[in-house]
């Protein structure tokens, strides 16, 4: 079975999108499409990954909640990277509750 893995970044073109982005593009949007897709595709072996925004807590806790154990959902996936947010940040620490 061949293993595929999205993720949720849903952009509506002008600097957004995957490679290079600095910003999520809109993982609200982009976490409901890969989990709709991960559970419509799962007999294919697709999968997906809740997108987390570190400098959004209390958006991601909803996203967690609604899409975390959903068919085909894998885990959580933290893009520090594209929200500009460091390793060592004070809201990176926050996400994970340090």
């Amino acid at each position: 079975m061949k293993i595929t893995a999205i993720e949720p970044f849903v952009c509506d073109g002008g600097g957004g999108g995957l490679g290079g982005a600095r910003h999520l593009c809109d993982p609200v949007r982009g976490n409901a499409h890969a989990a709709r897709a991960s559970a419509t595709g799962l007999g294919d072996g697709l999968h997906a990954y809740v997108v987390a925004d570190p400098t959004d807590l209390a958006g991601i806790a909803v996203q967690i909640r609604r899409y975390l154990g959903a068919p085909g959902v894998l885990g959580v996936k933290v893009h520090g990277e594209r929200s500009g947010t460091p390793t060592a940040s004070k809201a990176m620490a926050d996400l994970f509750g340090w």
